[in-house]
């Protein structure tokens, strides 16, 4: 006997505790919790449709109507994060653009922790570099070993010469991803 997997439904729904809509399966985004747009497409596997999907075009089509539909709200975190004092941290600073296209909310969050990680391997204590108001470079506070003291100060002497060869001000703090993206709070 043959069986044939069960379709999936791909959704487009809104977050009623955040008010973000995104795109995701049914089973993930539950009906109470979210409120119910539209059915995108049913998919025979668990995979998101990639280029090679009929389902693509849809399916970038759904995250580009939740990135209007949040637009909104994210540019209202953008203003609230920026009063606060935390600099965005651009995606450009990724050396992986595939890694730049439209998650389930429709703007970049997946890109964002793909930037983190890149950048200091999910490591929240960083050290930037700020031309004005703008990030250039982030950098690991943290080794990615664990080293004696003596070791540790050779590592810590060689990221702060690093460091200081590049043009702008260092400053330290911590990486926060949001919905609206990458962003660097200087440390109190």
């Amino acid at each position: 006997m043959i069986s044939k997997p069960n379709p999936r439904q791909l959704v487009l729904r809104r977050d009623t505790a955040t008010g973000l809509t995104r795109v995701g399966w049914d089973s993930d985004l539950p009906i109470g919790r979210f409120e119910h747009y539209k059915v995108i497409c049913e998919i025979s596997d668990s995979r998101l449709p990639d280029i090679d999907s009929p389902h693509y075009t849809n399916y970038q089509a759904a995250c580009c109507t939740a990135r209007e539909a949040n637009a909104a709200l994210l540019e209202k975190q953008i203003q609230h994060h920026t009063s606060q004092g935390w600099l965005h941290v651009p995606l450009g600073l990724s050396s992986n653009t595939e890694t730049l296209q439209a998650d389930e909310f429709g703007n970049f969050t997946a890109a964002a922790m793909s930037l983190m990680f890149e950048l200091t391997h999910n490591q929240k204590q960083v050290w930037a570099v700020a031309d004005k108001t703008n990030i250039v470079h982030v950098r690991s506070r943290l080794p990615t070993t664990e080293l004696d003291e003596l070791s540790y100060q050779v590592w810590y002497h060689q990221q702060m010469h690093q460091l200081d060869n590049l043009s702008g001000q260092i400053l330290e703090g911590d990486l926060q991803i949001t919905e609206s993206g990458l962003w660097f709070k200087i440390q109190a």
